[in-house]
């Protein structure tokens, strides 16, 4: 048993440093191109991405030192040690850091400055600064598929070291907003507490930056949220973890909301799309279907009938950073997308019937 989790604990942490590789050659390419838009910008956003990995990387070592002191230091563990160590001085060479340097945690302190816990997000905004790919939806997906980041698992795949989920939203006259799920880890690992812990308090920092008007936008959503958690929960009206969209007791929450309580859905104002770190798009789930109106893609317009946590996905914490703004967010009925909604499950049910 002990070798079955140290062994697993190499393969998913030497793919991470796999992946955090990645970033860093790519950064090093963009690196040599001319920055002459925002070039101070840039740096500073160099520094997060070095920081940022050099965190991950720390707790990544002190993991793998555990199982060598508990006697469980297998080829692989060694192995993959080795590979942080290399990793972590290159980085240290890339970010023109004194190789003695002890104090990076103090670099996630800076709310000012450190807005998101995720490499990868760095990285695009990085890359985005650089002037060599468009600052664009488009762009963002030709950064993800040129990175071609690994993946663990058979069947449910996931990208060590990278989000589960990334949004961005572009609209005319402002800068993109990028957002992640919080970076994915084996379960119950050291990384993976790392990751929610700097998630979490993300969110309590961006939560705080939002205006009053918009706080007042942000807990009306939080109860909606909650009430849908609740209602999913009954039984019957989820199966296999999706939503059973015809289910009564789901149909008479979303009448009530929509037509008695008038609920409404942020509008976004905006394009906006989702993808998997590998580029490929990916569904929003049902919940922010309804919490957010999102002009999106033809290929990632249909949502999935799958809810995850209420605050856990990238759509809420694009949400918080458009909230943080000088403007007001705005909401539109939620009836509106009810009624589209009824009309598609009609058309679909003739269509299968």
């Amino acid at each position: 048993m002990a070798d079955t989790q140290a062994n697993q604990w190499a393969l998913e942490a030497s793919t991470a440093l796999d992946n955090f590789k990645k970033l860093v050659d790519q950064a090093r390419q963009i690196e040599a191109a001319i920055c002459e838009t925002r070039p101070g910008l840039y740096i500073r956003r160099k520094f997060q991405l070095v920081f940022s990995l050099l965190l991950h990387i720390n707790v990544m070592i002190c993991d793998g030192m555990n199982f060598v002191l508990k006697g469980m230091s297998t080829a692989g563990v060694s192995e993959t040690l080795d590979h942080a160590y290399t990793l972590r001085q290159d980085l240290t060479t890339f970010g023109n850091l004194p190789k003695e340097r002890k104090d990076i945690y103090l670099y996630f302190d800076d709310e000012k400055d450190f807005r998101c816990p995720n490499p990868l997000v760095l990285f695009l905004k990085l890359a985005l600064e650089s002037g060599e790919y468009r600052r664009n939806l488009g762009g963002i997906q030709k950064l993800l598929n040129l990175l071609s980041l690994s993946p663990v698992g058979n069947y449910s795949k996931y990208f060590p070291g990278m989000p589960s989920c990334v949004f961005a939203l572009q609209r005319d006259g402002h800068d993109l907003i990028i957002s992640a799920t919080r970076d994915k880890y084996q379960e119950k690992s050291a990384l993976e507490f790392t990751s929610r812990d700097l998630w979490q308090s993300q969110l309590v920092r961006q939560e705080k930056r939002c205006s009053e008007f918009n706080s007042g936008q942000v807990q009306q959503l939080k109860t909606l949220s909650k009430d849908f958690s609740d209602v999913i929960k009954t039984e019957g009206v989820s199966k296999d973890l999706h939503v059973q969209v015809n289910h009564l007791t789901f149909c008479k929450f979303l009448k009530d909301r929509a037509e008695d309580q008038g609920q409404s859905r942020i509008d976004f104002t905006g394009t906006a799309a989702s993808w998997q770190a590998n580029g490929s798009y990916k569904p929003s789930c049902l919940l922010d279907h309804y919490r957010f109106k999102t002009n999106r893609p033809l290929g990632n317009r249909k949502p999935t009938t799958a809810v995850w946590g209420p605050t856990s996905c990238a759509e809420w914490f694009a949400f918080l950073e458009l909230a943080s703004l000088d403007i007001e967010v705005q909401g539109v009925p939620l009836l509106n997308q009810m009624t589209a909604d009824r009309r598609s499950y009609a058309r679909n049910a003739n269509a299968e019937g």
